[in-house]
């Protein structure tokens, strides 16, 4: 496989990524564990929904005929013969002159065609008056009318959300096949780093990326797996390599892949079998990576510098792990959003830029960080998109469209 450098687009590099990304198996589980995980199969209905006719409202089911004329003037009385509460299967059918005092969710008795709201009526215990006309099936919810048996109601790769989890219960499917998690093994690397429990001696920073790349992989649906931090020395770079190789289906290394003397998570990777698909995409920030793949597990080697890995990981590394998981769409979301604000710097390579949406108007605006420096990471929180500004831009005016790609 030939390697991406310097300056290709990343557009390209996450299509070879795709294309060597293997989907999880699959696996049963109980439905109140789905939410928000990925059908493995498609799913055919087994019965109506709601499996019969029923009504939407307390009231009156009734001969639309015997409404016909029906005025305040000329009243139609008509003889309550039976009432059905939710959960009762009626026992009297409806003809001519006689209705059903009926509860909201209740069977509709054969013959009966129409329901009256019951604020709409007077009555007694045994009749019921009304002043207007009705047509046929007005306030009847037919059986069907949500399902019909036989009809897909949810594909292959289809995440499961809270209507789809109740549609599924509705058909008594309570262990859907979905996909696994996918496990994600992140290792830390960098002598500088000691963990964020431990007091910090002069010269080293804490591990924040461990928690910042272990929350991006959850958000998307894989399973994080701490294995470790490491010093920069190849031979235990190696060695949790290929402990994740042997444990994890994806694997992201933070640190290391600078090209400085320090900095050696590519070497590690290729002495531990790797091949290298992706380096240096030119990107502002996130210029520099090693993505490679060793049997069917991908490794991404991330910068250390916050901002640079998680660009990284939001453009490739997201939806890589998207298509493990099984999305049926693992790809970027584009759209195009407007700058609220000026963007006052020029962007010899193309910069990525973090932002937050506005659509009050109907228009997309996006109102960008207000730091974009090689430490920001509070100043990012709560992002929501990434635009894109292309190599050679000046620094751009509010009300500049740009391509971007949403986090969520």
């Amino acid at each position: 496989m030939e390697r991406i450098e310097t300056k290709a687009p990343f557009k390209q590099a996450l299509d070879i990524l795709l294309e060597r990304c293997q989907v999880m198996a699959a696996e049963e589980v109980p439905l109140v564990q789905a939410l928000g995980r990925v059908l493995a199969e498609d799913i055919l209905a087994v019965t109506d929904i709601p499996p019969f006719a029923r009504s939407p409202y307390d009231g009156y089911a009734i001969k639309a005929s015997d409404s016909l004329n029906a005025s305040r003037k000329t009243p139609v009385c008509l003889e309550v013969v039976e009432e059905i509460p939710a959960g009762a299967v009626p026992s009297r059918n409806i003809n001519a002159g006689t209705a059903t005092k009926i509860m909201t969710g209740a069977a509709i008795p054969e013959g009966a065609d129409t329901v009256i709201m019951q604020e709409l009526t007077t009555f007694t215990e045994k009749t019921v008056t009304i002043f207007e006309s009705f047509r046929p099936g007005c306030n009847i919810i037919i059986a069907g009318e949500d399902v019909k048996a036989g009809c897909r109601i949810a594909r292959r790769g289809e995440i499961i959300d809270p209507f789809l989890a109740g549609s599924l219960a509705s058909q008594g499917l309570t262990r859907p096949k979905i996909f696994k998690k996918p496990q994600a093994g992140l290792i830390s690397i960098g002598s500088e780093l000691v963990e964020a429990e431990q007091l910090v001696p002069g010269g080293a920073i804490r591990n924040s990326n461990r928690y910042t790349l272990m929350a991006a992989c959850a958000t998307t649906g894989a399973e994080p797996v701490y294995l470790g931090l490491t010093g920069d020395k190849i031979e235990d770079i190696v060695t949790l390599i290929t402990r994740g190789l042997d444990t994890c289906d994806i694997l992201l290394c933070s640190g290391g892949v600078s090209g400085g003397d320090y900095d050696l998570t590519p070497t590690a990777m290729e002495k531990a079998g790797i091949e290298i698909l992706v380096t240096n995409l030119g990107l502002k920030p996130g210029r520099v990576c090693a993505i490679g793949i060793k049997g069917e597990k991908l490794i991404f080697g991330l910068s250390g510098n916050p901002p640079a890995a998680m660009t990284i990981f939001s453009l490739l590394g997201r939806p890589c792990l998207r298509k493990l998981s099984g999305y049926a769409h693992p790809g970027l979301r584009a759209t195009k959003v407007t700058l609220l604000d000026n963007f006052n710097k020029s962007s010899q390579n193309i910069r990525i830029i973090s932002g937050w949406l506005d659509i009050t108007d109907g228009v997309m605006r996006m109102k960008t960080a207000a730091a974009h420096g090689h430490a920001v990471m509070h100043a990012l929180a709560g992002c929501e998109v990434l635009a894109v500004i292309p190599a050679g831009s000046p620094p751009l005016p509010a009300g500049t469209i740009l391509e971007a790609y949403l986090l969520t």
